[in-house]
């Protein structure tokens, strides 16, 4: 089969991301065929056929997860598109939530045009940094660490985080996206946090770059967090 640079892209996501639904596949690469297009599945399963893709063996909450396979991971070193990651055994139960909501986000970002997004895997490769976030947004010269949070830390667990973050350089703004004000509230408290921003999930979903984020100075929005227009 002919491979095009979408499919590259498409496997480098899945890659960085650990693994995706087809769901989200279809949300970002697809985005504009309608729901009923079987365009996506037909292209999907032609590089399952050619061994660049597999599904996962787990079949969580009846959703069809997607991951590259070796030959999948050794054709994107071909290409320089790797970032020096390897293929991934499997999907991790205990994390498959938070990786879903992870990549829900990096795909909603993405749609807004803040494409230049470092996962968390990559980031553990490059292991420059004090602590490692859920992912990265390089946008404008800046440093944006994204955190996503649905159940809460200890208080001491927070402060350490929250410290490191007021001592590294490389990160400029931390952006905590939470399921509940209540989280807010209590993650508010906190010490060393005049990096840190808040939002609820719901807010980000309904008002986007206008909703408003917590900080230690106030409120502002998430657009003036992430550095202006696009």
């Amino acid at each position: 089969m002919k491979i095009v640079f979408g499919d590259l892209e498409l496997m480098r996501w899945i890659l960085e991301q650990k693994f995706m639904t087809r769901e989200q596949i279809r949300k970002e690469f697809w985005r504009d065929e309608s729901k009923k297009s079987i365009e996506e599945y037909r292209r999907l399963n032609e590089l399952e056929s050619a061994k660049l893709l597999r599904r996962s063996t787990e079949s969580f909450y009846r959703c069809i997860l997607y991951l590259v396979t070796g030959r999948g991971v050794s054709l994107l070193r071909s290409f320089g598109k790797d970032q020096g990651l390897s293929e991934l055994p499997e999907v991790s139960y205990s994390n498959y939530k938070h990786d879903v909501a992870v990549t829900d986000l990096r795909i909603l970002f993405d749609q807004w045009g803040y494409k230049d997004w470092v996962s968390e895997r990559v980031l553990s490769k490059i292991n420059d940094l004090r602590y490692l976030p859920d992912g990265m947004i390089h946008h404008r010269g800046r440093n944006i660490a994204i955190e996503y949070e649905s159940t809460l830390k200890s208080t001491n667990r927070y402060r350490d985080i929250f410290l490191h973050y007021a001592l590294e350089r490389k990160v400029d703004t931390v952006l905590y996206i939470v399921a509940s004000e209540k989280m807010i509230e209590k993650m508010s408290n906190q010490k060393f946090r005049n990096k840190i921003h808040f939002v609820t999930l719901q807010n980000l979903q309904t008002q986007e770059l206008s909703a408003q984020l917590k900080g230690i100075s106030g409120l502002c929005s998430v657009q003036e967090v992430m550095g202006g227009n696009v």
